[in-house]
């Protein structure tokens, strides 16, 4: 259940940074997020980074380092917050899954 999480999280935190390369997807999303803008591109390598080391974390918690994984996940989620989380429920879903790791 949690490896499911984190590969949705991931997909969506991932899939988040890229759609930031669209200029109207980019102005809709700053306009909820005033510090997107500020960011610039730099928002769609943070994208693209988070979704990789969430699948990084996924890979850890399939070869049994599960809370080595969710002290991974759980900070990548919090930093995914400034680039709009995934459309937030990608933050949602790593945190979900970073505690069930931890229980």
């Amino acid at each position: 259940m949690p490896a499911a999480l984190v590969g949705v999280a991931a997909a969506l935190i991932f899939f988040n940074g890229v759609a930031l390369l669209s200029s109207g997807f980019f102005a809709a999303w700053s306009s909820f997020l005033p510090w997107l803008a500020a960011l610039g591109s730099f928002g769609v390598i943070l994208g693209i980074i988070l979704g990789l080391v969430l699948m990084g974390a996924m890979v850890m918690m399939l070869f049994g380092f599960k809370v080595l994984s969710a002290f991974v996940i759980l900070p990548t989620a919090v930093v995914s917050l400034f680039i709009g989380g995934g459309f937030i429920i990608g933050a949602i879903l790593a945190v979900l899954a970073g505690i069930l790791l931890l229980l």
